[in-house]
């Protein structure tokens, strides 16, 4: 943490000296430089936008540039009708943003090269219809005015070094809230996300809308810095250069990102002789980048400027104590109201799910008692991650009902049911391998994040700043409790198994949840760590009156965690009862455990 807060701390003096010195150089550089450098303040603003999308969205454009071309042409368009500058600019984004969003709603519904082949029709639509505008005498052409203020080309860069310079912190602003929380959750795994109470379809259009207004302030930069648009500025050719800028730059480093367009701006402008081959350039380095340096220039830029800065370590008084931590990891009051309150935290009653013609679980009836930690059991692919599944609204039952605290949760969509106070975790690790524990503990708490909307994100405002604050101490502590503290900064795909899994139950203990689901906690976690994990679970269901619904197949670990045990085999149920009865069932034996001896001797 504090690592990161020094990196923070000179990419921003970073910025500020580069700035500083674009400013000085102003005053000696001629109007052509000024020129190229405001093109390449265009092509940064227009890569950034594609960044957010693919960086952290993770959703793809291939049609990046008709944005930019909406917001030129936008532009120009409200330049003629007497709007003033910088104005024009601004409306021109904000309906780039608007198109955008509508272009991003197929995402809602198609993933992968579904969408990729959306965002490229568009942009050949865009090309070849919007811009070039068949209907009109001047095949599409416009020219731009300039005003009195803006009338040099060094005007023009100083005010799109203004523009960059906003967009960044916007982009600053976003990563660090809710909002660009919420896009890294939706572009690593959906699932997780909803998990966690983020609205999976409205964060991909409000992904779209941003990168949109990014591109269409770049747009009108554009505008004002030529003079004159026409469709041949924003060609399919050229989405794809943004593409390629954007994977070499590293995919969501916004340093990267700005370099590598920057480069390959200064190329085709200063460099006549070699810009007919920047094409070429792009696809090599697009084809060799995945292979030798998956990270970018991004991950170079950190590693050289970044990363010889000695970290400062917080002093032994901003460590926790255990008994402060479990105090902070406490559930927060939650609106839910009650006719009648209820004994029984969650009650299933003959669920039935299809998936075509196969029977994943069927005429499934069970109750999980308040305070109570309950063992599921069975055979690889008896239905516990299907019934998990059903519990949080990832696979919809075909038969039965399914209440918590007495609200039928088959009536709400999947990100509301982690506002009810439900966390859990999932067969495959649900976090962020990129990402570090940290991050991926503050992921975790979007539902918690509720007290600040966009707005406040994007002014920091002091609410925001609060909530932020107290979903710091609440990541902390479930590290504390946890007792992973020592990996607070560490990418969680260079952690063991083990410790993935123990990172995963602690961000699902930050949200503070009044059902816990583990589904297989205790999978790649030594023997020692089990057992010392089964004990930290058990004391945190007195400390914090949690209910924990365990899936697990080491059954005698089971059994001493638990005190009641569904067993599934085949999608139904076949035992339950307390860990006694359960073991010492004759179905569960021979179907889970194996055949007794017995019996084997008697059939040989």
């Amino acid at each position: 943490m504090a690592l990161k807060r020094r990196r923070a701390k000179v990419g921003a003096a970073l910025i500020i000296v580069a700035f500083g010195a674009v400013l000085l150089s102003l005053t000696f550089t001629s109007q052509y430089t000024g020129y190229v450098l405001g093109t390449v303040v265009v092509t940064a603003i227009a890569i950034l936008s594609l960044n957010l999308l693919m960086g952290y969205a993770g959703q793809v454009s291939l049609g990046q540039a008709a944005f930019v071309g909406i917001g030129a042409f936008g532009a120009a368009q409200f330049a003629t009708w007497n709007v003033p500058f910088p104005l024009t600019i601004v409306l021109g984004a904000l309906l780039a943003a608007l198109i955008a969003a509508i272009v991003g709603l197929p995402s809602l519904r198609i993933r992968g090269l579904q969408v990729a082949a959306t965002t490229l029709a568009f942009g050949a639509v865009a090309e070849y219809f919007l811009f070039a505008r068949p209907w009109t005498t001047n095949a599409g052409q416009v020219t731009v005015t300039r005003p009195h203020i803006v009338t040099t080309d060094k005007a023009v860069l100083l005010t799109g070094l203004i523009g960059l310079l906003i967009i960044l912190i916007i982009d600053r602003q976003i990563r660090h809230s809710r909002v660009g929380r919420a896009f890294f959750s939706v572009r690593d795994r959906e699932d997780t996300a909803a998990a966690r109470g983020v609205k999976v379809g409205q964060t991909k259009v409000q992904a779209y809308a941003f990168s949109g207004f990014y591109a269409g302030v770049a747009g009108g930069l554009f505008a004002y810095l030529l003079q004159t648009v026409s469709p041949p500025s924003f060609t399919v050719f050229t989405s794809l250069g943004y593409v390629a800028a954007v994977v070499i730059g590293g995919l969501g480093s916004w340093s990267g990102a700005i370099v590598s367009g920057a480069i390959f701006a200064s190329i085709s402008q200063l460099l006549s002789g070699i810009a007919t081959y920047v094409p070429i350039i792009e696809a090599s380095l697009l084809t060799l980048t995945p292979v030798l340096r998956p990270e970018g220039l991004g991950f170079i830029l950190n590693r050289s400027i970044l990363i010889p800065l000695p970290a400062v370590r917080g002093e032994k008084s901003d460590e926790l104590e255990l008994s402060k931590a479990i105090e902070l990891i406490a559930p927060p009051k939650r609106a839910l109201s009650l006719s009648v309150p209820t004994r029984s935290l969650l009650i299933a009653k003959d669920v039935g799910v299809r998936f075509g013609g196969l029977v994943a679980l069927h005429d499934v009836s069970m109750e999980v008692r308040r305070g109570e930690i309950v063992g599921l059991i069975g055979p690889n692919g008896a239905g516990k991650s299907t019934f998990f599944n059903a519990v949080g609204g990832f696979v919809k039952p075909n038969t039965g009902s399914i209440h918590y605290r007495g609200k039928d949760l088959l009536a709400l969509p999947t990100h509301a049911r982690a506002g009810l106070g439900i966390a859990r975790t999932f067969q495959q690790v649900g976090l962020s391998g990129p990402q570090t524990v940290w991050e991926n503990m503050m992921f975790a708490q979007h539902q918690l994040a509720i007290g600040y909307g966009l707005t406040s994100a994007l002014l920091s405002t002091p609410n925001m700043r609060t909530v932020e604050k107290e979903l710091q101490m609440r990541a902390r502590a479930a590290l504390e409790v946890i007792g992973l503290t020592d990996y607070t900064d560490e990418r969680v795909l260079n952690l063991s198994h083990g410790n993935q899994r123990l990172a995963e139950v602690a961000a699902a203990l930050a949200t503070g949840p009044e059902l816990l689901m583990l589904d297989e906690p205790f999978a790649g976690v030594g023997p020692e760590e089990s057992e010392q994990l089964a004990q930290r679970l058990t004391e945190l269901r007195e400390e914090l009156d949690l209910t924990i619904l365990v899936i697990e197949h080491d059954v005698p670990l089971v059994a001493s965690l638990c005190s009641y045990i569904y067993c599934f085999a085949e999608g139904g149920m076949l035992a339950e009862g307390s860990p006694d009865e359960v073991q010492n069932n004759q179905d569960v034996i021979s179907i889970y455990i194996g055949e007794p001896i017995e019996k084997e001797a008697a059939l040989a």
